[in-house]
């Protein structure tokens, strides 16, 4: 429903009324009012299981909230505060068409998100389950499917901005030499969306495992490097400023998985050098996972049983 209001406010305020850009966001104040209205209704019903509610301990189960929260916040602040930046930066570098191209690439990027974020919010729900059962081989396997999994979408978005003038005439880009700069910032900033994409999914995984400090130091330093590398081209190579991307991207993701590797090595290799994730939690334990099928099932119990014989049980 929200999003079916959305597109109809969109609709009316820009080709009706003529609002423009105040239209659409007209269109996105409705589908959040319209979400809090329908959400609400489940509230106020009494034979609703849902409720908001303070724990007797508020104080000591707020701080818990807080610091699993503080990874993706910290992520959205330091995100909107690194687009201002770099919007900034490419105006004073190129002037105006210099800020439409960031505009243009901010959308691919954007659209990349919402993959991004459909793939995290997978990894917090079922890989939280899967480290309270303490199936690590299962949240291994997880992790490595979400990673192969946002490759895919994000490829397929990267050679829609590798089709020549596609992307230009989704943005209304008519003169022949501005669509072929527009072509060229495309093209050298599209590997960027896979580096980000990898990195935010290894800093979900960081997150399921508890580890909020590295999450956080993750997200600040892509995100700070970005910036840093964009001002250094503006201002030394402002016509080559769309490789600071790439190459920032390819290089923060590279130290990424060297430290996962060196810290692997470093514990014995007890834990994944992609993923951080443990192989097992010590001692003597067999981890399994098998399919839901009583073929399945019955194969795992006997080399449970066996397992349990093995350990004079």
């Amino acid at each position: 429903m929200g999003a079916l209001v959305n597109v109809v406010v969109d609709v009316l305020a820009v080709a009706v009324f003529g609002w423009d850009i105040q239209g659409i966001a007209a269109g996105t104040l409705a589908q959040y009012a319209v979400n809090a209205l329908i959400l609400s209704r489940y509230f106020r019903r009494p034979a609703c299981s849902y409720r908001l509610i303070w724990p007797r301990e508020r104080w000591r189960q707020l701080w818990p909230n807080v610091k699993d929260g503080a990874p993706v916040t910290i992520s959205n602040i330091l995100m909107s505060v690194s687009i201002l930046l770099i919007g900034n930066i490419c105006y004073d570098a190129l002037g105006e068409r210099g800020f439409f191209f960031w505009s243009v690439c901010l959308q691919m990027l954007l659209i990349s998100a919402v993959f991004i974020n459909g793939v995290m919010e997978a990894l917090f729900a079922i890989g939280g389950i899967m480290l309270g059962e303490h199936d690590l081989k299962g949240l291994n396997m997880l992790a490595r499917r979400c990673l192969t999994g946002i490759c895919l979408p994000v490829a397929l978005l990267i050679a829609v901005m590798w089709i020549p003038d596609v992307v230009g005439i989704m943005f209304g880009v008519e003169n022949p030499e501005e669509m072929a700069r527009l072509n060229h910032a495309l093209r050298v900033y599209s590997p960027y969306l896979l580096c980000f994409a990898l990195t935010l999914i290894l800093v979900a995984v960081y997150q399921v495992l508890e580890r909020e400090v590295l999450s956080i130091v993750t997200v600040v330093s892509q995100l700070a490097l970005v910036v840093a590398a964009v001002r250094i081209f503006a201002c030394h190579a402002p016509d080559h400023v769309w490789y600071a991307f790439p190459l920032t991207g390819g290089f923060f993701l590279g130290c990424q998985l060297l430290y996962t590797f060196i810290y692997s090595r470093k514990h014995g290799c007890r834990v994944s050098g992609l993923t951080l994730i443990p192989y097992s939690e010590g001692g003597h334990t067999l981890d399994s996972s098998v399919r839901y099928s009583t073929e399945d099932v019955t194969v795992a119990l006997r080399r449970i049983e066996r397992f349990l014989l093995d350990q004079g049980h």
